[in-house]
């Protein structure tokens, strides 16, 4: 019912971030997040490095710290409100995110983070329309990188050493290996 979404970071500079990506030889997907917030609608920019059957998506938020820093991983499901009912045990907390591309389309999305006792934050998320994102030019990067290889846990003897590294890669090995901070900045929402 589950399977990997994404890959969720964030960045206090979406410019540096969206640079570094670029310069490693990403193209990247600029656009604006939205959702509510109790008291008032939070909006964040967004830039996602996109591949065939999953993507990179990085947030710009203040606290987020230098560089590009991991935040959890998103599951996707199909049916998101059957996906509440089968995870209910984890307190699920659903809300909405409309994010708009620089193109002027729109994706909406229902997504839910949940209560895990994990260093990794789970969320779970039903894609509106996730196609608009992967356009053939998306999904063609200068550095010949066409998927997630795989995700590598590294932990050091301290806990508060503990980093987590991310491979992107191409047919023939990995093409990027990100650094991540132990438990990544928490989101402000």
């Amino acid at each position: 019912m589950f399977e990997l979404n994404h890959l969720a970071f964030g960045t206090e500079s979406i410019e540096e971030a969206d640079k570094r990506l670029r310069d490693l030889g990403f193209r990247t997907v600029r656009g604006v997040c939205r959702w509510p917030m109790p008291a008032a609608t939070y909006s964040a920019p967004s830039l996602s490095v996109m591949f065939a059957d999953t993507y990179l998506d990085v947030i710009g938020f203040a606290g987020a710290g230098r560089g590009i820093s991991g935040t959890g991983v998103v599951l996707g499901t199909d049916d998101f409100d059957a996906a509440l009912v089968e995870l209910e045990d984890f307190r699920p907390r659903p809300y909405e995110i409309e994010r708009t591309l620089e193109s002027g389309d729109r994706i909406l999305y229902r997504i839910a983070s949940l209560k895990i006792a994990t260093r990794i934050p789970v969320l779970v998320i039903h894609d509106g329309d996730p196609q608009v994102m992967r356009t053939p030019k998306a999904l063609a990067h200068p550095n010949g990188a066409r998927g997630l290889m795989r995700v590598r846990l590294a932990a050091a003897r301290d806990l508060e050493r503990l980093t987590r590294a991310v491979e992107l890669g191409t047919e023939t090995g990995a093409a990027l290996e990100f650094e991540l901070t132990p438990r990544g900045p928490r989101y402000p929402w």
